[in-house]
């Protein structure tokens, strides 16, 4: 499905027939959860949110969606040093080796963006990384295949363009960058994070949308115990290590963190740091893993010792966010 959905997203054609009744199908599904009584709304909404899922996740229509949301908000993106913000929230991460000028991608949702900031920092693609196949991650790779041939794509199993699949304990050399993979499913399947490391550099992971700046990804496709496990991999990272998540959720996160541990001065503190950034409408990135530890709820809990008590701790904080 993701060489169908490049192909009518490239010709810039309309949503084909089929596309067209999936969408009529989820306006459908939606509308009944509206009016039905309060057992079946739910049980019909948690039917109309696997439908709707399927549909972003596995068909052209997540593609498309991703794609009309870029050209409502093309007048917005801006171009940061070796940053790019997509979107309203998205980033796409351009790491480049300063002696070879050699670069990797992470995440390149919109293809024209990484473009731009490569021709800005004199720069070489020669690597596309993927933390997973969502479109708001990996919506660009079939234009950069197109503009860069010779360039590998890597990711999980299921990353549209892939051409290495990775996984946990693999690396990828870049110039003189080294980036370590972890397998993090739990958001999907097939997530990975990418652990940067190079001479006289701080170490970075990008994270896609397993660890955010104050929380963590929705578990789309993993029970709390399989996120705990993924979370519990970043939290015994060293503690300077940079995070760079796939969106700009800070606000939000922290706003929620804060209902949660109302006596947590960190979280206080970084929530008036994000207000901060978002007056000045500058991105909130980089953490660090000390940072998260003390101020995520979500990689805290993930930071104890394996247990059921601590697997339901995480799985309560993924609800009251849910419905936060």
């Amino acid at each position: 499905m993701d060489g169908d959905g490049a192909e009518w997203a490239g010709s810039g054609s309309l949503l084909p027939s089929s596309v067209m009744a999936v969408a009529a199908l989820l306006a459908a599904a939606v509308t009944l959860t509206c009016v039905v009584y309060k057992p079946a709304r739910q049980a019909a909404g948690r039917a109309a949110f696997r439908v709707a899922y399927f549909a972003y996740a596995s068909t052209p229509l997540g593609l498309y969606i991703h794609q009309l949301m870029l050209m409502q908000s093309a007048d917005k993106a801006k171009v940061q040093t070796k940053a790019t913000s997509l979107g309203q929230d998205n980033f796409a991460y351009l790491i480049i080796d300063d002696k070879s000028h050699t670069a990797a991608v992470v995440d390149p949702a919109d293809a024209d963006a990484v473009k731009t900031a490569l021709i800005a920092h004199k720069a070489k693609l020669t690597a596309i990384l993927t933390t997973h196949r969502h479109a708001d991650h990996s919506g660009g790779n079939h234009a950069l295949l197109k503009a860069f041939p010779s360039t590998p794509v890597y990711g999980g199993l299921g990353v549209p363009g892939l051409t290495e699949a990775v996984g946990q304990g693999d690396v990828i050399t870049v110039g003189r960058l080294q980036f370590q993979v972890m397998s993090c499913p739990g958001h999907t399947v097939e997530s990975v994070v990418f652990v940067l490391s190079a001479p006289s550099r701080v170490p970075s992971v990008f994270c896609g949308d397993v660890l955010f700046v104050g929380g963590s990804g929705k578990f789309f496709e993993g029970a709390p115990a399989v996120m705990f496990d993924s979370l519990a991999k970043l939290a015994v990272l060293n503690p300077a290590t940079l995070v760079w998540p796939g969106h700009e959720y800070a606000l939000g996160n922290l706003r929620f963190a804060a209902t949660i541990e109302p006596q947590n001065e960190r979280v206080h503190a970084q929530l008036r740091r994000a207000y901060d950034a978002a007056k000045h409408n500058t991105a909130f990135v980089p953490s660090t893993v000390a940072e998260e530890l003390v101020s995520n709820l979500f990689l805290k809990a993930s930071a104890e010792p394996s247990s059921d008590a601590a697997i339901a701790e995480l799985g309560r904080l993924r609800k009251l966010k849910d419905a936060f």
